[in-house]
């Protein structure tokens, strides 16, 4: 077989997809390779929150900057991931398999009141809030999609679908020049 890629320019979007893999494999080694906690800052409490498997289950802890205080707020038998504190600090949505299937749920910023996102399960995962605290985003890895959602779980918009494997999903803001 005699290919000849000498003249081979690909087009546009299949350049971006290559970069895009690229880019998927490298997080994705880093983040499984690296050892290191889920975790994220409140923006209105000193709090973070954070995963660990300590007792060999994954459960979501808050702590003080500085280490102290850690306090398990899940403490569930099922795995808990991926804890994003909401814009205001009073809630934190988090991924589980509690109803054995992953998806999305609420809980208080003291852990209490742990209820369900949406009232029908799909495996949703990595969710972000919006920056107002009225929507959320997340991936549907079955689907490699990127979905919103408001935060009671009625209004659902796919805005994306990726055809490679998605990690994490980030709320940002454009800032047009």
């Amino acid at each position: 077989m005699n290919l000849k890629m000498k003249n081979f320019k690909p087009e546009r979007s299949q350049t971006m997809n290559i970069r895009l893999f690229a880019l998927f494999c490298c997080i994705s080694f880093l983040l499984f390779n690296s050892g290191t906690p889920t975790w994220a800052k409140a923006p209105s409490t000193a709090k973070i929150v954070f995963t660990s498997n300590r007792d060999g289950n994954s459960e979501i802890f808050v702590m003080n900057p500085d280490g102290s205080q850690q306090v398990n707020l899940t403490e569930h038998p099922a795995a808990d991931f991926d804890p994003v504190w909401s814009p205001t600090g009073e809630q934190i949505l988090f991924n589980s398999n509690r109803d054995g299937e992953w998806d999305l749920y609420f809980m208080d910023a003291d852990g209490k009141n742990v209820r369900k996102v949406f009232a029908k399960s799909a495996d949703r995962r990595q969710p972000t809030w919006s920056p107002d605290g009225k929507q959320i985003a997340y991936l549907r890895p079955d689907e490699w999609a990127i979905y919103t959602a408001t935060i009671d779980g009625k209004t659902v918009e796919k805005i994306a679908d990726t055809n490679v494997e998605l990690l994490t999903t980030t709320w940002g803001e454009l800032k047009r020049k």
